[in-house]
């Protein structure tokens, strides 16, 4: 199997691939042939592979010639951002972030709205696997419902014979440099610590309310 690097993170040495056959194909460091330099891994890097069990690339190696055609392949793209729960029939997936944003909202129809305007300032064009369910949070004296929903970002298309000077259509490269995986990657970093720190604020909460306890026990005995 062959395929196209359209995403790689030098600093964790992760990436994605898109096979030829159109399947998108998570990859590390484990999945490089032996024969492989690391150093020579880049974006759109045509390269050969096969797949574990898992789905998984490995035997990762660079094809020995390296022709890129994507300026002459041409992809119509939908004039709006849509939400999907897998590629919309007709259209192909030419790029999508590993990485599953979270939101917290008060309904669904505010976390698509949310999700619509994430996407346009990361060059996405569609919100894949979108999911939302119902949570009741808790504040002092009254709970009310919320929404948890996620999803992924991706850029789809529909190959069409020739540039047709559409602004909706553009080249595979382009394509494959639209989306913003480091902004993607950083909001996602940033929602991980916030949730570290309020863990961490949830536990030192516990902690004093059980001192107060003890103490106000205390307190009571004397």
């Amino acid at each position: 199997m062959q395929g196209t690097i359209t995403f790689f993170d030098k600093d964790n040495l992760k990436g994605s691939i898109q096979a030829d056959d159109g399947r998108m194909v998570a990859f590390d460091k484990s999945s490089l042939a032996s024969d492989q330099d690391l150093n020579q891994l880049q974006i759109d890097l045509r390269v050969e592979l096969e797949l574990d069990n898992e789905g998984r690339a490995c035997k990762l190696k660079a094809c020995s010639n390296q022709i890129i055609l994507e300026d002459h392949i041409f992809y119509k793209c939908p004039s709006e951002i849509g939400l999907s729960q897998d590629t919309p029939e007709d259209f192909e997936l030419i790029d999508c972030s590993p990485q599953e944003i979270e939101l917290d909202t008060h309904t669904q129809i505010e976390a698509k709205r949310k999700f619509c305007k994430l996407a346009s300032q990361f060059g996405a064009n569609v919100v894949l696997g979108f999911k939302s369910e119902p949570y009741t949070k808790n504040s002092i004296g009254f709970s009310y419902q919320m929404f948890k929903s996620k999803a992924h970002f991706g850029l789809i298309g529909k190959k069409v014979s020739s540039d047709t000077n559409d602004e909706h259509t553009l080249s595979l490269y382009d394509l494959k440099h639209c989306l913003n995986h480091e902004a993607i990657i950083k909001r996602f970093k940033e929602d991980q610590s916030s949730k570290r720190n309020l863990n961490v604020l949830k536990i030192f909460g516990g902690v004093l309310l059980i001192i107060f306890c003890i103490g106000f026990l205390l307190s009571l005995a004397n």
